[in-house]
């Protein structure tokens, strides 16, 4: 279905979904800023990336479980982020941080309107789209 799954930040929350999506995975490509716990997926099967831009420019669907909406931020748009990389299709934040730090609100969106609506024409046009699915 997809081609290459990725998964960002591993630790309470993100470890064990990550363990389960191996098991189900023909290759997920994962990256945590501490390497011990990328490496016990790696003695799993997981393919270790050296930073997120290197998870986008192998997975065409990503997760990030992450702890607060600056680090969100700056895997997303920072140096060496999942910006940088070329493959990704859909990235899916589980991130608890809540709503206020997924996306600025612009005055031309209407309350009620579902992401899909309000940014399916920019995932139509070939980047990257975004949902938050916080896990709590």
């Amino acid at each position: 279905m997809f081609d290459g799954v990725g998964f960002i930040g591993l630790g309470k929350m993100g470890g064990p979904i990550a363990t389960r999506l191996l098991a189900k995975c023909d290759r997920l490509t994962v990256y945590d800023t501490r390497p011990a716990a990328a490496e016990l997926l790696k003695t799993h099967g997981a393919i270790l990336a050296d930073s997120p831009a290197e998870v986008a420019a192998n997975a065409e669907v990503a997760f990030m479980s992450l702890p607060n909406p600056d680090i969100v931020r700056q895997v997303a748009l920072g140096p060496g982020g999942i910006a940088g990389g070329g493959k990704l299709k859909i990235l899916v934040d589980l991130s608890t941080t809540g709503a206020g730090g997924r996306r600025p609100r612009r005055k031309r969106n209407r309350p009620g309107r579902c992401a899909r609506e309000r940014w399916g024409r920019r995932c139509r046009q070939g980047n990257p789209c975004s949902y938050g699915c916080g896990v709590s």
